[in-house]
């Protein structure tokens, strides 16, 4: 997708949902904003706030996912600064790199059954409240589901308290081409039954081109394997 291409389909997606991706510095995290304006090739949207205060990003690359209509765009932009318009903060950014559409694909869940090791580090840099008392080992879950997006996964039985939504996890897994260490975002708890086993949605912290192709060929493998049966 091009810029201009890119520039029309947020003309029509003011007021959507944004996803902010700090990847590096002390605000490094995954905020969440929306669409606020356009202007002069640049793009306004709510500039998150942390503990009451804007959380700078000023001068910084960031990626930007916008969800709109179904379609999802992931961009690189570089942060150009902050207005107000009322006690609203915007903050610029400016495209500059490739944008991509993603394929839905890339988010189909295939059904597996994986035992993995996770272990938790600490929670996102937008979270107010102070840090749960997590212990610091590794714990077993067990994989039920997996898309080139996270993976769905339980925990087992006992480790209930170490799920925390908008935890960040480090994830230890064998997807068929060797262990591999994936960082994570707990973005859901969406099941606890009366032995308080619970289920968990995770989102990728980041893949490298390696482990997205490791995960890519695994998913298709299951999904043959789900049409061969």
């Amino acid at each position: 997708m091009n810029k201009q291409e890119f520039f029309s389909f947020l003309s029509k997606s003011i007021g959507s949902k944004v996803e902010i991706i700090n990847r590096s510095g002390i605000n490094k995290g995954i905020y969440s904003s929306s669409l606020l304006d356009l202007k002069d090739r640049m793009i306004g949207i709510a500039q998150p706030m942390q503990r009451g205060i804007l959380v700078q990003m000023s001068g910084i690359e960031l990626t930007i996912c916008v969800k709109s209509e179904g379609n999802l765009i992931e961009a690189p932009v570089i942060s150009r600064g902050t207005t107000f318009e009322g006690f609203i903060p915007i903050l610029w950014v400016e495209p500059i790199g490739d944008i991509v559409k993603v394929q839905r694909r890339s988010y189909v869940r295939i059904p597996c059954f994986l035992e993995a090791s996770c272990y938790f580090l600490e929670m996102n840099s937008d979270i107010r409240e102070p840090a749960p008392d997590i212990p610091k080992e590794w714990f077993t879950i067990f994989v039920n589901n997996v898309s080139l997006g996270g993976i769905a996964a339980t925990v087992k039985q006992g480790y209930g308290a170490n799920y925390h939504i908008k935890g960040r996890y480090l994830l230890a897994i064998n997807f068929g081409g060797g262990l591999m260490f994936i960082n994570l975002l707990l973005r859901n708890i969406f099941y606890n039954d009366d032995d308080g086993i619970l289920n968990g949605a995770f989102a990728f912290g980041g893949l490298s081109a390696f482990q997205d192709k490791i995960i890519g060929n695994y998913v298709r493998r299951q999904e043959l394997a789900g049409k061969n049966k």
